[in-house]
């Protein structure tokens, strides 16, 4: 018997590629539906934000990868992480750029879930796991993907430093050379 890993999802496409589920995110789901049989509200809601927040983190890079005019190829949903397979960046401002998509995305949202639940309380019922899930551990999650460690975002998008600053050391340089040109 042939077992794939990643199960495609052929009508379901996100900024026009194809969504690809890992077998751990199914085997979760039925495993978390089976444990919470007396409350599956609570369970179902707790399951969608959690995946929520690794399809809003991918759909991050995905979106920006567009807006930078690359294509994206797949987006791979696993039970703890997920990648979006895009065109690879001519320009490393854009890979860096990119890089950031994911992390904005996931600060987009828990930024204003924390807001809300500060202003109307934490206590919302059955959509109480969706505030903690959506707001404190996506802020967590996010701030862990910006560790500069190989294999997180972070080890790009700090990047974005290094090429500030020779940015800024380049248009010094040109205009040291203007004025001496002038003179």
């Amino acid at each position: 018997m042939h077992f794939r890993k990643w199960i495609g999802l052929k009508r379901l496409r996100l900024f026009g590629a194809p969504i690809y589920i890992h077998w751990s995110v199914i085997a979760a789901v039925l495993a978390l539906a089976a444990i919470s049989f007396e409350s599956p509200i609570y369970a179902l809601v707790t399951i969608l934000s959690y995946l929520g927040i690794i399809v809003m983190h991918e759909c991050g890079h995905a979106f920006v990868a567009r807006r930078r005019g690359y294509d994206v190829h797949s987006m791979r949903i696993g039970f703890l992480h997920g990648r979006c397979e895009y065109e690879a960046p001519e320009y490393e401002w854009d890979e860096v750029a990119i890089a950031w998509g994911g992390v904005v995305a996931q600060f987009l949202v828990a930024v204003p879930v924390l807001v809300l639940a500060e202003i109307f309380g934490r206590d919302l019922g059955y959509f109480g796991p969706a505030i903690v899930i959506l707001g404190s551990l996506n802020l967590m999650i996010a701030l862990l993907n910006l560790a500069p460690a190989a294999g997180l975002d972070g080890e790009i998008a700090w990047r974005v430093i290094s090429l500030m600053r020779a940015k800024r050391n380049a248009r010094h340089a040109t205009e040291r050379a203007r004025r001496k040109w002038r003179q």
